[in-house]
């Protein structure tokens, strides 16, 4: 259910709002609208009453003139109405007029005008009309209707009606150029002069001149020689067409005449060249593995394309802030772009990190900075740090964590970075631990450090804290020493932990 606020009725003492339910009853009543008025491509109002024929009319049919003007193009077309959709009988379009003159300026009111009388002429052609109703072979910009013929027995004049779509209906519009166009071609479609440039509403009265002026694109040369005067640069941008195909403002009124009188001789449409096969943009069915492997190729495509946007943005940060490594430095804040010594670059996608390449016994200090897809983070405080021993030190703190029916869970201290965080820095040294488990019979060997007579062990990669020695006796105490493993070998086992 949906709830709406609305204010409380007028009169009414109380301040606060009002909440209104809409009820179940409200959703099973509501009926959806169609699909191209939910879209907004369809004004089902004026459909309904350009199409819908009085029922003893039978089977007449009601023709439409559809006018609909795009960026580029200017379509007309002679629509009948039927229960299994509209019916395309005739069409015009003003990409054509180029076969007739007119190469440029395809989509103003006098190229709507041209396509206008276009399909006026076409269609009268197709039902045999043409010779009958002429129309107004010299415009004139005056009102103009369709007359019946004289001879009683000729045909009447083909009725259509005026259908524009979703445009404003405002004075000039050039859907009104095209009803013209078709008008002066011969059609019979009622209309008025009220919405032809040059009426005058005031005085009711329509200014011929002004209309004659709009067909033969006299509008356009005015602006051409404003252009010319006014502005050269933007007349070269904005009539670059015009230009190229040698058409001054002078041209246009004889480049119209002609095409009007080029389409009354001729308005049958050209038919395109065909061809045997054309080719198919349709994409082939892929199979399981190809799609996997599209994917596998998109993702390594991915990451290649971000590590080097991510290499040069880090060339570039290195560049402006790359922290001394070297280990004779006093200074403990971010130095100045100065090579690293080692110059030791990372990227990993890991917590542990190694550094090769140090020195054994050598002090050097360390920064640490993150990198993601919006860039680098500030750099941590500096830490100091010897380089690798030749074998790392026993882990501190080995205990017993969890005693279980026949295993012992052993802990021990993870070492602390420079900042107090576990594991920053100090682990790295030690990339293996290893506890092992001497009964206390046995208490020499465990003294001893005879690993061979341990009775159990256990081994943890580096940066574990935690493992569990299986196998032993309940009941039975045990000695515990632990060792650390480094890329120099096995250290010294610590003290024996009871």
């Amino acid at each position: 259910r949906v709830a709406e606020e609305s204010a409380p009725p007028r009169g009414s003492a109380a301040m606060g709002l009002m909440k209104v339910q809409k009820t179940p009853q409200y959703f099973k009543k509501y009926q959806t609208k169609f699909r191209r008025r939910r879209e907004g491509k369809t004004d089902y109002f004026a459909r309904k009453r350009l199409t819908v024929q009085d029922k003893n009319k039978y089977a007449t049919s009601k023709y439409r003139m559809v006018v609909r003007i795009t960026n580029r193009n200017v379509v007309c077309q002679i629509v009948d109405a039927k229960i299994i959709g509209d019916e395309v009988v005739c069409a015009a379009y003003s990409s054509e007029l180029p076969r007739y003159g007119i190469k440029v300026g395809l989509t103003n009111y006098a190229a709507c005008y041209a396509t206008g009388l276009l399909l006026a002429r076409r269609t009268l052609a197709k039902f045999g009309l043409a010779d009958t109703y002429e129309g107004q072979t010299e415009p004139d910009g005056e009102m103009y209707q369709v007359e019946e013929a004289e001879d009683e027995d000729a045909p009447r004049p083909f009725s259509c009606v005026l259908d524009v779509g979703l445009v404003h209906t405002t004075t000039g519009n050039r859907v009104f150029g095209a009803l013209k166009g078709a008008v002066d071609g011969g059609l019979d479609i009622p209309h008025s002069a009220k919405r032809f440039p040059g009426y005058d509403p005031e005085e009711k009265d329509l200014d011929a001149e002004t209309h004659r002026k709009y067909i033969f694109g006299g509008h356009v040369q005015e602006y051409m020689e404003m252009l010319q005067e006014d502005d050269e640069d933007r007349y070269q941008a904005q009539f670059a067409k015009f230009i190229e195909e040698d058409i001054g403002a002078d041209d246009l009124e004889e480049m119209y005449e002609k095409a009007h009188a080029a389409i009354r001789e001729d308005p049958s449409p050209k038919p395109t060249a065909k061809q045997e096969s054309y080719p198919s943009f349709k994409r082939k069915k892929m199979t399981l593995s190809q799609r996997k492997d599209r994917i596998r190729q998109k993702i390594a495509a991915y990451k290649a394309k971000k590590e080097a946007a991510g290499g040069d943005a880090a060339e570039e940060e290195e560049e402006e802030a790359a922290p001394e490594g070297n280990a004779t430095g006093s200074a403990l804040a971010v130095p100045d772009p100065a090579p690293a010594t080692p110059a030791v670059r990372l990227r990993a996608d890991r917590l542990n990190l190694t550094l090769s390449g140090l020195e054994t016994e050598t002090r050097y200090r360390l920064w640490l900075r993150a990198f993601n897809s919006r860039g680098y983070s500030p750099w941590t405080a500096a830490a100091l740090r010897t380089g690798p021993q030749e074998a790392p030190e026993p882990p501190a703190g080995l205990r017993v964590r969890t005693p279980l029916a026949d295993a012992l869970q052993v802990a021990w201290k993870q070492d602390a970075g420079p900042s107090g965080a576990p594991g920053l820095v100090e682990a790295q040294d030690r990339e293996e631990v290893q506890v092992f488990a001497w009964a206390a019979a046995n208490g020499s060997a465990a003294e001893d450090g005879d690993i061979d007579a341990a009775a159990a062990s256990c081994a943890a990669e580096s940066g574990a804290s935690s493992c569990a020695i299986e196998g032993l006796e309940t009941g039975t105490g045990y000695a515990l020493r632990a060792r650390g493993r480094s890329a120099a070998g096995w250290g010294a086992l610590g003290a024996a932990v009871p």
